[in-house]
């Protein structure tokens, strides 16, 4: 896996390696002018920012003690830490009292803290000592993606509704499909919270009701937002938009490659047009791929960025 050199450039220049790695795989694996990549929108708090962490243990058998942090880069040793710079307080907070009582050696939990005030998030398993807390709804500076003057949002992949929750006061309705069961439990209590009632949530998998959610309106007034996972939209998705060719298409990535894939397959044979790639830098003092910036579709005129071609 190919590291960008980030943790020791200031944030400028991680900003502009970050551009460099979007508009490389947009260009290579989508086949679209670098110039559709737009400059990277910076984190407003490039610290103190992280709402999950994951703690490893490992024992240290010369100094016959309990190493808590990180997993070195280079190996499989784990640097003892006492607090993240880029975790939230509450974080470190549970760190410092995990380190006060530490687990036995081969102990894994997890553990939860700042909760969502207003929302709610399903309690998540994790294998290895986690820390979590909550999503906060933070928004990034830069483009208004909120749909302009569109009937109605279809929100796939919605998790637990966040995207159409934010959006349901600019359009007349929405509608949620996600497979996760206790994600859609979640956004229907986090709609009910916020006495949002123009839209609802159903269980299922996108590629599977894409097609049908479709039909139940009209696609020329219809706004579509996907938000998939890293492995991007499975092929029917991708066919259902086709055939539909809703009036605009909204598409969030936290993977730069499978967007640009993704990408060339809804943008052939001229089905739809590309507007905008807009990177997010959602993780500073990241340098893995994974921590690429998150890609949000939008054009300059603030509307979404997949638009049907003229014919």
């Amino acid at each position: 896996m190919r590291r960008l050199p980030v943790p020791a450039c200031d944030l400028p220049e991680q900003l502009r390696w970050k551009h460099k790695q979007v508009a490389d795989l947009v260009h290579r694996l989508g086949g679209f002018p670098p110039s559709v990549v737009a400059p990277v929108i910076p984190c407003p708090q490039p610290y103190g920012y992280r709402n999950r962490i994951m703690i490893r243990s490992q024992w240290n058998r010369p100094e016959q003690r309990l190493n808590l942090g990180f997993l070195r880069y280079d190996n499989r040793l784990v640097v003892d830490l006492e607090s993240c710079a880029i975790a939230e307080p509450a974080l470190n907070d549970q760190l410092r009292q995990v380190r006060a009582h530490p687990p036995p050696k081969a102990d894994s939990r997890s553990c939860s803290a700042s909760p969502l005030p207003t929302g709610n998030c399903p309690a998540i398993p994790f294998s290895r000592t986690t820390f979590t807390s909550s999503p906060n709804s933070s928004k990034p500076s830069g483009p208004d993606s909120r749909p302009p003057a569109r009937a109605t949002l279809l929100d796939a992949y919605c998790g637990i509704g966040f995207f159409a929750l934010e959006l349901a006061p600019a359009v007349e309705s929405f509608l949620g499909v996600e497979l996760d069961t206790a994600a859609i439990h979640a956004a229907r209590r986090n709609a009910a919270n916020r006495h949002i009632t123009n839209g609802e949530f159903v269980v299922g998998r996108t590629e599977e009701q894409l097609a049908d959610l479709l039909r139940r309106g009209d696609p020329a007034r219809t706004t579509v937002l996907l938000d998939p996972p890293r492995t991007g939209c499975a092929r029917p998705a991708i066919e259902a938009l086709h055939e539909a060719a809703p009036a605009q298409i909204l598409y969030v990535s936290c993977h730069p490659a499978t967007l640009a894939r993704d990408l060339k397959a809804l943008c052939a044979d001229q089905r739809f047009a590309l507007d905008l790639v807009q990177p997010l830098d959602m993780f500073p003092k990241r340098s893995t791929s994974s921590a690429s910036p998150t890609c949000v579709a939008a054009p300059p005129d603030k509307e979404l960025f997949l638009r049907p071609q003229s014919r």
